[in-house]
């Protein structure tokens, strides 16, 4: 029957002090932030028990372990983990003082006492010794300084310490690993990393994934849901239903519903059941120019109209209007690739009755002609028209 140290016994052998050993205490302490992370490069300062203020004077004489021969510099910086540890002589009292970045700086006291029980057993390293029949053999092995366990069968095995990482342990598989875990991913009890891709992951819907996306909107790659998407610049192919917003797409194919298009460049067939001309910039009456054939002080007024159609007004002048009298527009929105088309009409029935509107065009400007005789002294004209670039 194999025997192995009770823990308590093994507990002791480890952790009690032996005065052959120390001639000092070592104190160690963690220095955490508000929000509970360790606090690397906190600096530490230690006084003496008359020590006041932040950070505190006067400093104590410190050293680097319990054996008090090495000297420890004094203030010093907790380590990458926010850990810190200096030693001091028995029955000293000392005020420590922690400040740095992300904590507010703050004190405490600390008395140290001469321990009273002392380690039952000491073990020298050595040569690892041979195991007898039906016993476990302790011994500190003098290649790796650690403590050993050797069972009767030649097997050794270094008891691992609080501090060691998971590669003192002889290799394990995920599934090994998961035996133990308790909140591993996947049902299939296989242990998953955090460098892991989701492909490790069983199938996922795109609805089951936006149930753990909070941003699956916007710029730089985001994920797209399909319920009300704002898509910039997208090359669409086939047929669009609903009522989407689309800027400045490429559209192929047949394309429905109630959609909005900005700056859009279509090639197939578009269903249109009612056109607004809502994305060009609204003309003002300044935008146009009226000739010296509208009479003296003609005016231009109730324009509802963009560079894309629209309608709008022109009151003649009094004295002696002329005939052919004409406005020219300057497009609002910049010029056109090439001079666009203009379809234009009477949206008045005054006197003279048969004149009507003719067009000419440039690519930044388009200039109506109100052809026949002279127009009628004080009297409002309206004109409509659509633009077709080209």
């Amino acid at each position: 029957m194999k025997r192995l140290l009770p823990l308590a016994l093994l507990s002791l052998l480890l952790f009690c002090a032996a005065p052959a050993w120390a001639q000092g205490y070592t104190h160690r302490d963690l220095v955490l932030a508000s929000t509970g992370r360790p606090v690397a490069g906190a600096t530490i300062t230690v006084c003496t028990s008359a020590g006041t203020g932040i950070p505190c004077t006067p400093l104590a004489t410190i050293y680097t372990n319990e054996t008090l021969g090495t000297g420890k510099a004094n203030p010093f910086t907790t380590d990458g983990r926010g850990n810190f540890d200096f030693s001091v002589p028995f029955g000293a009292t000392f005020v420590v003082t922690i400040t740095g970045p992300q904590i507010t700086g703050y004190s405490y006291r600390v008395t140290t006492s001469q321990p009273t029980t002392y380690p039952l057993l000491t073990l020298l390293e050595g040569a690892a010794p041979a195991g007898a029949a039906g016993n476990a053999v302790l011994y500190g092995d003098s290649t790796t300084h650690r403590l050993t366990v050797k069972n009767d069968n030649g097997a050794a095995n270094a008891l691992a310490g609080f501090t060691d990482k998971l590669s003192v342990f002889a290799a394990t598989s995920s599934a090994e690993l998961a035996g133990v875990l308790t909140d591993e991913s996947g049902a299939s009890g296989v242990f998953t990393r955090t460098g892991a891709k989701l492909d490790v992951f069983a199938g996922t819907t795109s609805a089951e994934l936006a149930t753990v996306v909070s941003d699956e909107t916007g710029s730089g790659g985001g994920f797209v849901r399909a319920t009300s998407p704002t898509i910039t610049g997208p090359t669409i192919t086939g047929t669009i239903a609903g009522s989407p917003t689309i800027t400045s797409p490429t559209v192929t194919g047949t394309v429905g519903g109630g959609a909005t298009y900005a700056s859009p460049t279509i090639s197939g067939t578009e269903l249109v059941g009612r056109t607004k001309w809502n994305q060009g910039t609204a003309l003002v009456a300044g935008d146009f120019a009226l000739d010296g054939n509208w009479g003296t002080s003609p005016s231009v007024s109730s324009v509802l109209a963009t560079d894309g159609g629209g309608r709008f007004s022109i009151t003649t002048g009094t004295g002696s209007p002329a005939g052919n009298a004409g406005v020219t527009l300057t497009f609002k929105d910049g010029t056109w690739t090439n001079a666009p088309s203009l379809v234009v009409s009477r949206g008045d029935g005054f006197s003279p009755a048969a004149n009507f509107w003719a067009v000419s065009s440039t690519a930044t400007t388009a200039t109506f002609t109100f052809v026949g005789t002279a127009p009628v002294a004080s009297t409002v004209y309206t004109m409509i028209f659509l633009t077709v670039g080209r």
